[in-house]
């Protein structure tokens, strides 16, 4: 494993690495934290994914849920038919950390099919 984790994220770099909970970002420094596609929303990570139906949406979050699992983090999130909405934030520590943006980037890999299946396969 990197330094950076499973997904190699390097915005993640900005917290310090592997597994640090820094606490809150500073303000000036959280539009820098959003991985691709992700935007900081007050002192949150905030995305909105778009599938053909309710069974595409309803497929990824059961994907998205195992890698929150295998994270030991786990997103605010919301499902209206075709459209999952996903926040992402510390609430422990008040703030974004490092843990969102690994979560965010897993996520991605999810999105796009890039991740390794380790945690799909059963």
């Amino acid at each position: 494993m990197s330094q950076l984790g499973r997904y190699g994220a390097p915005n993640c770099d900005i917290f310090g690495g592997l597994g640090q909970d820094l606490g809150m970002a500073e303000p000036d420094l959280t539009p820098l934290l959003a991985p691709e596609g992700w935007v900081a929303v007050d002192g949150r990570l905030h995305r909105e994914f778009v599938f053909v139906d309710f069974a595409e949406a309803f497929a990824f979050m059961t994907r998205v849920a195992a890698e929150a699992e295998r994270l030991g983090h786990h997103p605010d999130w919301s499902n209206a038919w075709n459209t999952v909405t996903i926040d992402l934030v510390s609430h422990d520590k008040g703030g974004l950390t490092d843990r969102d943006c690994r979560l965010a980037e897993a996520i991605n890999q999810v999105q796009d099919g890039s991740g390794d299946g380790k945690t799909f396969d059963n």
